[in-house]
């Protein structure tokens, strides 16, 4: 072959090999709808949450974001079982994401889903607490009620203030707001029956027997204490933002009186 002829086919030998290998390089990435629609029901069977009794497109909806952020590198296939034992590694990260999910895209939740929500729920439980609450009460579920109550207590010091709102009488949340109304069952709370549940007789005589004769006057003169999650404080100690006025009566202004006079008068 002549010289000419065998540096053009070298050339192209050497281009040819470099189309190949670049062919070869580039990956085709795998159509995540494509595959959530060909595995979602071994997902679900693999993790366990056919428990939750849902429908197929609803799974879907459920699931599709953590998929998604589980699967990795869409240019490698990944197999249905690894998904969940991704899940499962990452368990106290994935399944609040799930918690909230479900009782987003689900209104009335069933005995399981409700189950599965209140255990799971992260610091969200901040804006479904009022539902979950709801229909823990119809299902007669009263040891949810008591890991809402517990769930509730802590998000709130994590994610709003570092002390609790004061305690509804009615349904036990730390979430009675300043102006005495439940941000869980949304009762309205009249002072009559707030000072009731506090026992605050009781709790007033403990407050004044520590307090010295100018508090006890001022405490007289002021005519309120302040309430929260800690119990009851007096006025001079600073007023939080989720602290309860609570304006004294007739009795109780006269138990603080009584003390004073016999404490601080000759």
């Amino acid at each position: 072959m002549p010289k000419k002829a065998r540096g053009r086919a070298r050339k192209k030998g050497v281009k040819g090999r470099a189309t190949s290998t670049k062919a070869r390089g580039k990956r085709r990435e795998v159509n995540l709808e494509s595959w959530i629609e060909r595995n979602i029901d071994k997902v679900v069977a693999l993790s366990g949450l056919d428990i939750l009794d849902l429908g197929r497109e609803q799974y879907k909806e459920l699931l599709r974001d953590v998929i998604a952020q589980l699967y990795g590198s869409p240019t490698s296939y990944v197999k249905a079982d690894v998904i969940v034992k991704r899940m499962r590694r990452y368990s106290s990260r994935v399944y609040p994401i799930i918690a909230f999910k479900l009782a987003s895209i689900v209104d009335k939740l069933t005995p399981d889903q409700l189950e599965f929500v209140v255990y799971n729920v992260g610091d969200e439980v901040l804006a479904l607490a009022p539902k979950l609450y709801e229909q823990a009460v119809k299902y007669e579920r009263r040891d949810l009620v008591r890991v809402l109550r517990v769930k509730w207590a802590n998000s709130w010091l994590r994610r709003k203030t570092q002390i609790l709102l004061a305690e509804c009488p009615r349904c036990g949340f730390n979430a009675l707001t300043p102006d005495l109304v439940c941000l869980i069952c949304g009762s309205t709370v009249s002072e009559k029956e707030f000072k009731s549940y506090l026992d605050l007789t009781s709790r007033l005589k403990e407050m004044v027997a520590k307090l010295s004769c100018e508090e006890l006057k001022n405490l007289y003169r002021f005519g309120y204490i302040l309430v929260n999650g800690l119990g009851i404080k007096y006025p001079h100690e600073g007023k939080d933002v989720v602290d309860i006025e609570l304006h004294l009566g007739r009795e109780e202004l006269g138990l603080i009186k009584a003390e004073v006079k016999r404490r601080c008068e000759e």
